[in-house]
């Protein structure tokens, strides 16, 4: 008989250290009595070291105290009971453990059950922390929310329990029966912050179902639009202004506009990969390591394309060079030089009298461009060996240069589209139409000058259609 007791409690041994989650025996002080083969790489211990130890002195000191009052009451009232703890490994890191606490029968010695959840929790708190999420219940209002949903609106997750998750007021485009009715809702929502600021987001709200299929509650994911929305309603803004605002403001205006466009495409292909990986993750879809590099990857590409962009944009709206004290002679002959046209081809007249201080590379290169459509201009009109004429003069406060060339006139109904970025006149475009955009830009936004064109009709003495660019800057800027 003592034989075979023995025997068992081999048996039962064997079976205790080959489970796969974490077994051990603590009195009601929680020192080790006995702990299995997988208990002991959890926290780093060898099963010797842990048997000098206290399984309390390992908790984290804010669990402590939850979890000494867990022991004294599984010590009264005899029920199995769960809790998750932070514990310090031997190695100093930190470690969450789901813990299964049973008394034993003889009511001396607690068995831990004991798992890992350390990778469980940091997934969750790393989507607490960024991914926008809300519980919602089936009357619209919120019984949960998420960190990033309470930085995005302002609200602690206690203020925002029991708030309706849609403010109708500010979207009467739909309510919240419309998300009743339908087994998922996408859309625009907009709603108003603690500080009485406005957000946008974008999301996607999906039923939860209990096991009878009835719908208990809603999980809304978004995405923060705000920056974009905002941008929206500021280029509106903008456009409807310029009608009374000055050149300058329209050359802002423009370049908002193009950075806009540039962006949008990238900037939406980031938005929805980020979304439908957060989207697959939440819904517990699975997601293979090379999916996640694939999005990834991705992403990255249309960063860098972003990036690409701003460099681009930064070479016209930032000026890299000094001003210099120069001349108009000086100016035109660095324009011809960078340009398509032979000297030849020009005819050149020149009354001004004063230097002026500019940025000399800047201006020469405008000029260039400017030079590069007439030539191109008259390489498409029947007169091929008709020339540009140049003139510069200066009144009491301007240099002006006036290059012309003989040609079709630029047609009435687009004339006043030339400065416009991606607007070309070609049959065939050789560019992106840029040129006489970037022109304007560094014109009127950096040197505070002003340009325009205009079409001047035959005379008297017969002079073919003539297009005229006019260049107007300040003497002392």
């Amino acid at each position: 008989m003592e034989d075979k007791t023995k025997n068992q409690n081999i048996f039962l041994k064997e079976m205790i250290n080959s489970s796969w989650s974490g077994m051990g025996i603590v009195n009601l002080d929680t020192k080790f009595i006995f702990t299995n083969n997988a208990f002991s790489p959890l926290l780093g211990y060898t099963n010797d070291e842990l048997m000098q130890l206290k399984f309390i002195d390992l908790v984290s000191s804010e669990n402590q105290v939850l979890f000494q009052e867990l022991i004294e009451n599984n010590a009264k009232n005899k029920y199995v009971n769960n809790i998750q703890l932070s514990c310090k490994r031997k190695d100093g890191g930190l470690i969450f453990l789901d813990v299964t606490i049973n008394l034993m029968k003889d009511s001396k010695y607690i068995v831990l059950d004991v798992s890992d959840i350390t990778q469980t929790i940091a997934e969750h708190e790393i989507f607490n922390k960024y991914l926008i999420q809300t519980q919602i219940d089936t009357n619209g209002n919120i019984t949960k929310a998420s960190e990033a949903y309470c930085r995005l609106s302002g609200y602690s997750e206690s203020e925002l329990i029991g708030m309706p998750y849609n403010n109708e007021k500010n979207n009467k485009k739909y309510s919240w029966s419309d998300i009743k009715n339908s087994k998922e809702y996408s859309g625009t929502i907009g709603n108003t912050t603690k500080t009485g600021n406005f957000f946008w987001v974008e999301c996607v709200i999906k039923p939860k179902y209990n096991k009878y299929g009835d719908i208990t509650g809603y999980t809304s994911v978004m995405f923060d639009i705000t920056n974009e929305m905002t941008l929206e309603e500021k280029k509106k803004d903008l456009l409807q202004q310029i009608v009374d605002r000055d050149e300058k403001l329209n050359i802002m205006t423009s370049t908002m506009r193009l950075v806009a466009h540039e962006w949008r495409q990238p900037l939406n292909t980031i938005s929805l990969e980020v979304q439908n990986l957060m989207l697959k993750y939440q819904f517990g879809e699975d997601i293979e390591s090379e999916e996640t590099v694939e999005y990834l990857t991705s992403v990255t590409e249309h960063i860098e394309e972003l990036s690409a962009v701003i460099n681009n944009f930064q070479n016209t709206t930032e000026i890299k060079e000094s001003k210099v004290e120069t001349s108009s002679k000086i100016i035109i002959k660095k324009s011809i030089e960078s340009s398509l046209v032979q000297i030849n081809h020009i005819q050149f007249e020149d009354t001004t009298t004063q230097s002026f201080s500019t940025y000399q590379h800047s201006l020469s290169q405008s000029i260039a461009h400017i030079l590069n459509n007439a030539h191109e201009a008259i390489e498409r009109s029947k007169d091929k060996d008709s020339k540009i004429s140049i003139k510069t003069y200066q009144d009491e406060n301007n240099t002006i240069f006036e290059i012309s060339n003989i040609g079709n006139h630029i047609p009435e109904d687009i004339i006043d589209n030339i400065f416009t970025p991606y607007f070309s006149t070609k049959e065939i475009r050789n560019g992106v139409g840029l040129s006489l955009y970037n022109c304007k830009t560094i014109i009127e936004l950096h040197l505070k000058g002003h340009i325009e064109v205009f079409n001047i009709s035959k005379d008297e003495n017969n002079v073919e259609e003539t297009v005229m660019f006019r260049i107007i800057l300040p003497l002392n800027y």
